[in-house]
């Protein structure tokens, strides 16, 4: 049986609901019924501080997403310097499958990953991303809403 990671922090305890952006960030996502996923990418884009990613942690925490996205919701926050992004990538395998594979370079984590997605319906929230260099080892052909980019 695969893993089925959550891999998102609790909303915080000062919350405050958008419901307005949450349905239209889920009307991307999921199809007319909220049933199943439709979207390969979705994106919030703008300066610091607007709740960007207070928003992603609310989806991810939404019923109909967590039905949809049963196999799993993974999250990597990258930052402005995300550093080592092989281990980045690797780290979400061993989320997906409990092991981490003895590869190295990003190439054959960017593989490693691909197949940890396979036929699998899973939300990859890609959090605090700079540069969309960064952002590209993740997006494999499963990989689904990078979330927070800042332009």
């Amino acid at each position: 049986m695969p893993r089925v990671p959550f891999m998102v922090e609790d909303l915080p305890g000062d919350f405050v609901a958008r419901p307005e952006e949450l349905d239209a960030l889920i009307a991307h996502l999921l199809d007319g019924k909220r049933e199943n996923p439709v979207a390969l990418t979705a994106a919030l884009k703008g300066a610091g501080g607007y709740g960007k990613t207070t928003l992603a942690r609310a989806l991810c925490h939404h019923e109909h997403i967590q039905q949809a996205f049963d196999d799993g919701i993974l999250w990597v926050t990258l930052g402005e310097n995300p550093g080592d992004l092989t281990g980045r990538v690797l780290d979400l395998v061993v989320a997906l499958t409990g092991a981490r594979p003895a590869v190295s370079g990003l190439d054959a984590a960017k593989t490693e990953l691909s197949k940890a997605l396979a036929d699998r319906d899973i939300l990859l929230v890609i959090d605090d991303a700079w540069d969309p260099a960064h952002v590209k080892p993740f997006l494999t052909r499963r990989a689904l809403c990078p979330p927070d980019h800042h332009a």
